[in-house]
């Protein structure tokens, strides 16, 4: 312009750097006319300034917009030029990494809460968890009631941790193999008198849970009957003995989930 100087750029303004969350852009000013031109950076992001300086840190809010600097000329008695590089579509990042893989707490045994502690990761965010056995899907959160079905099995809880600006990240823990429940039998025996049969109750006990299946009941050395449990409850009467001292073994069986377990009493007749 006549009468006045202005500072000018007879290169162009650029760019380095990868426009995705975590990573750094680094701006780099035109070959300016004059010397003695001192350049400043403004950020912009899709046009609008955000923030200042010669490198930027890409934040997660700038994904899915475009990344570019204004880069301003200015030296005393000069009208100050701005030239603006070319713009960066600014994407999302690779998925972030567990510093801390999860981690399972709990007893692995049928009718027991497994609990996961999640992982530790190299940025902030939310996380979910799955619980699987072989493959299937049984649950979600950070808790997980083991089922009868999973005796002999393993128990697999995958944690996904969303953090904005990034793609989501997994990381997984397995429990050990899921131990059948504990069974106990209980035996309440009736009045054991000569010549006269006797009522015999029994229950079947696991830690929070209804035990199914069969009780065999054996007396005196013979095999009385099989038994089935309802509401883990049966009862059975003995043959009439004459008086003396007999032994009532019983064994339960197991079932899907439950261990097998035995009792013996002694019954005496009088």
């Amino acid at each position: 312009k006549v009468g006045k100087r202005f500072v000018a750029a007879t290169g162009n303004a650029s760019l380095t750097g990868t426009a995705q969350p975590g990573k750094t852009l680094t701006a780099a000013a035109p070959t300016w006319f004059q010397q003695g031109v001192t350049s400043s950076v403004t950020w912009l992001r899709d046009g609008t300034p955000i923030a200042t300086g010669a490198t930027y840190q890409v934040q997660p809010a700038d994904v899915g917009h475009t990344m570019s600097a204004r880069i301003t000329g200015a030296k005393a008695g000069y009208t100050s030029t701005s030239v603006t590089t070319p713009g960066l579509p600014a994407t999302q990042a690779g998925a972030p990494t567990a510093t801390r893989a999860p981690k399972i707490t709990g007893r692995a045994r049928v009718g027991r809460t497994l609990r996961v502690t999640g992982a530790a990761w190299s940025t902030n965010g939310t996380s979910t968890f799955t619980w699987s056995v072989a493959g299937k899907t049984v649950g979600t959160g950070a808790s997980y009631a083991v089922r009868r079905a999973d005796a002999g099995k393993k128990v697999t809880v995958t944690e996904t941790h969303t953090s904005p600006g990034y793609a989501d990240a997994t990381a997984t823990a397995v429990s050990g193999t899921i131990a059948k429940a504990s069974v106990k039998l209980k035996v309440a025996v009736g009045k054991a008198r000569k010549h006269k049969s006797v009522r015999v109750r029994v229950r079947a006990n696991a830690r929070d849970l209804t035990v199914p299946g069969k009780v065999i009941v054996r007396y005196a050395g013979h095999r009385i009957r099989s038994v089935k449990l309802h509401d883990g409850k049966a009862a059975v009467r003995l043959p009439a003995k004459r008086k003396g001292r007999y032994q009532l073994a019983l064994a339960y069986r197991g079932a899907t989930g439950f261990a097998k377990a035995t009792k013996k009493v002694t019954v005496r007749v009088r």
